[in-house]
């Protein structure tokens, strides 16, 4: 019995996921749920559905890294398909909800320093919020670098790659370059 409503799960999921993700495709930031009818809501591939789910979580929470989330939700889709270990799968979905957080904030620094009429739409008001409070706490250029750290130490967890390793690992071969560089020379 646990069996099959872990299969009926993992197929509500993955319909979830699907559905977000064409919502999110044909989204239109000029639309706005309010009194919509269904020819209006023509626009969006997911009629009213998706005018409503891709209004309210991509410019309230996260923007564009709102993509993430059928990412998420494919990702639990399959665990309670197969009937796997969630706790096996939570770094996964870790890395991705801090990814999209990352990307989020990014768009709306992007938005902020354009001054673009978009620097709170497609970067979400999460992403805006953060990316305009991060900016005012450190300045432009710490920010600029916070983010660049960041999201290495994002890939270098990802990936589980030792930075210092990485670090000696170029710094050796920028040197042998070197090297034969002034050996060349002479």
């Amino acid at each position: 019995m646990n069996t099959h409503r872990n299969e009926i799960l993992g197929v509500l999921l993955a319909t979830l996921a699907l559905f977000l993700t064409a919502s999110f495709l044909t989204y239109d930031p000029t639309e706005s749920p309010g009194g919509l009818s269904t020819e209006i809501a023509s626009g969006n591939i997911m009629g009213i559905f998706g005018i409503y789910a891709s209004y309210y979580l991509m410019k309230f929470t996260l923007g564009w890294g709102t993509f993430m989330l059928p990412m998420i939700l494919g990702l639990l889709s399959y665990v309670s398909f197969t009937r796997k270990d969630f706790r096996d799968y939570l770094r996964i979905s870790f890395y991705i909800i801090a990814f999209a957080l990352w990307f989020s904030i990014l768009i709306a620094h992007v938005g902020i320093v354009q001054n673009a009429w978009w620097q709170a739409e497609f970067g979400g008001y999460v992403g805006y919020v953060l990316a305009f409070f991060l900016r005012d706490m450190v300045g432009i250029y710490a920010f600029s670098f916070l983010m660049a750290v960041s999201i290495i130490l994002l890939f270098s967890s990802i990936f589980r790659l030792s930075l210092y390793d990485t670090l000696l690992k170029l710094l050796n071969a920028l040197t042998s370059k070197w090297v034969a560089f002034q050996e060349k020379r002479r």
